[in-house]
């Protein structure tokens, strides 16, 4: 009887630590570093940091969704780390928010596996709370990413020093 509860727990411990997927993402100092802005009307200008709010919004969707998505980090091993490079633009007539993403994805032993362009919009005024409808933007954004690039049976984990190398 104590086998099959052992076996039974083991078997779903199986299934869970295998069940997540990790993924890591590099997005350059630059945008840590520099703030954007759009401008509302000729009198408003919003300005927001686009590397902490892509930190926020994988943060998450890292909560909301069965993936793991972190900042690329030495020793910690993923299935793929991504090279992000945004440029969002927003159209304050037509409310709508833009974001053209383009995605270098590198799988283990640190080889291109691919070039995407990922494109997303949300059709808001960004007037009240900008900072969180971006964050919810870029949640989506980083959503599309991850199902663009499903994952093959790859066994095989990428270490996050492998970023160093794409500054």
């Amino acid at each position: 009887m104590k086998i099959q509860y052992f076996i039974i727990f083991f078997s779903s411990f199986i299934q869970t630590s295998f069940a997540t997927t990790n993924y890591q993402f590099f997005l350059s100092p630059y945008f840590y570093q520099n703030l954007d802005s759009f401008q509302i009307n000729g009198l408003i200008a919003v300005q927001y940091n686009t590397g902490n709010l892509f930190d926020e919004a994988a943060k998450l969707y890292s909560n909301e969704s069965g993936h793991v998505l972190k900042k690329c980090n030495a020793g910690e091993k993923s299935n793929l780390i991504y090279y992000l490079y945004p440029r969002s633009f927003y159209n304050p007539q037509m409310t709508t928010f833009y974001t053209d993403l383009e995605v270098r994805v590198f799988e283990a032993p640190g080889k291109l596996k691919k070039n995407l362009l990922i494109k997303h919009q949300t059709l808001k005024p960004l007037y009240e709370n900008p900072d969180t409808d971006i964050i919810e933007h870029y949640k989506n954004l980083l959503n599309k990413l991850i199902m663009a690039t499903k994952l093959d049976d790859n066994n095989f984990k990428l270490d996050g020093s492998f970023c160093k190398i794409l500054k």
